[in-house]
């Protein structure tokens, strides 16, 4: 924001900067994303984990289970877009991933 208004300063214009939504993030959890990260490295699948800023549909499901998330890269970096592609390989390494996640955390003994 300081950076738009020093825009809007040198520019000699107005700006007012609004938020749109006030969401409290959501904690994830912890297990699950040491899971992933095994889960990757033993099928030799390169991996960054990331923070996203986003709204998903795991923030409201962290509130009654374990939610985690697995993105998968798009090309470049355009997310939430109609400019979005994602190769289908990539899709399909991010479904193996989820599939073994979901089977491993299944028959976790709790």
């Amino acid at each position: 924001m300081d950076r738009a208004q020093e825009i809007a300063h040198l520019r000699e214009i107005a700006v007012e900067i609004l938020p749109i939504r006030d969401e409290t993030p959501v904690p994830l959890d912890e297990g699950l994303l040491p899971l992933i990260k095994e889960i990757c490295e033993e099928k030799g699948i390169a991996y960054e984990v990331m923070p996203s800023g986003a709204g998903h549909d795991a923030m409201q499901m962290a509130k009654i289970t374990r939610a985690g998330m697995i993105f998968v890269p798009s090309k470049r970096g355009i997310s939430h877009n109609p400019m979005e592609w994602t190769d289908p390989e990539d899709i399909c390494l991010g479904a193996q991933i989820l599939l073994e996640t979901i089977v491993r955390v299944a028959n976790e003994k709790t």
